[in-house]
């Protein structure tokens, strides 16, 4: 290759790298995978979905963070049981569904859950829910033969495991009505050998949003069979059982 060439191959770089810019930044303990969604499954005819990878984007290498620990005003009703400890925390932002039932002919119905969609990422004050990137969690519906109720699953690369937990004690948000219920959730299933595998019981707590619309809006302003997607965002505290207890 003649010096000219290779000169010229320099040059051809720097510009690409001066104007594409850094494909990403990266941070601490980050490496270099995403996941975005796209709809593959339905259950009960609302759609799933399943990681599809983008090598380009910067992906975090772990699921959950331990910066800070559950809050000490937490309802008692909403204690978890002795025997299990704080292992990580989440925060979500995505949506509450619902879809209204028994609406028609201009009478009220009423608006029942059928699941959430929502990402999760370790850290706000960190990364932002826009960016893909951030993402470590998808929480979703999970409805087939073996189990039914509410999951999260890790999409990382490092870490598809996966907890399925239904809601044993909700409790009104302090925030105000316009909020969906701050929870506790018991584990009924999980699987994977990552972060989820052995989570016990799951807080719901600082939510915002996420509430239905009125009842008497079922079957009036909305018609029966409409699906409502409602905004939420929320912080989920994930507890194991402590070692040696049974």
């Amino acid at each position: 290759m003649s010096s000219r060439t290779s000169k010229l191959i320099v040059l051809l770089l720097l510009v690409t790298v001066l104007v594409l810019g850094p494909v990403a930044c990266a941070s601490e303990n980050y490496t270099s995978t995403t996941t975005s969604y796209v709809p593959t499954r339905t259950y009960s005819g609302y759609s799933q979905a399943t990681p599809t990878y983008n090598p380009g984007c910067i992906y975090p290498e772990y699921i959950g963070s331990i910066r800070y620990q559950p809050p000490d005003y937490v309802p008692d009703a909403l204690k978890v049981p002795n025997g299990h400890k704080f292992k990580f925390l989440l925060y979500a932002s995505g949506y509450q569904n619902y879809q209204c039932k028994g609406g028609a002919h201009g009478q009220p119905g009423n608006w029942t859950f059928v699941g959430p969609v929502a990402n999760l990422i370790n850290d706000i004050y960190h990364g932002s829910f826009g960016n893909a990137c951030n993402q470590v969690v998808f929480h979703h519906l999970e409805k087939t033969k073996r189990v039914s109720g509410v999951a999260w699953s890790g999409i990382i690369p490092s870490d598809y495991s996966m907890v399925v937990a239904n809601a044993v004690m909700t409790y009104p948000s302090p925030d105000g009505e316009n909020n969906i219920p701050w929870l506790l959730a018991k584990a009924i299933y999980n699987s994977g050998d990552g972060v989820f595998s052995d989570v016990t019981f799951v807080y719901r707590t600082e939510t915002y949003g996420g509430k239905a619309p009125p009842n008497e809006k079922c079957g009036t302003e909305f018609s029966d069979g409409y699906k409502y997607a409602s905004p939420y965002e929320a912080q989920y505290w994930y507890y194991h059982k402590i070692e040696g207890i049974y």
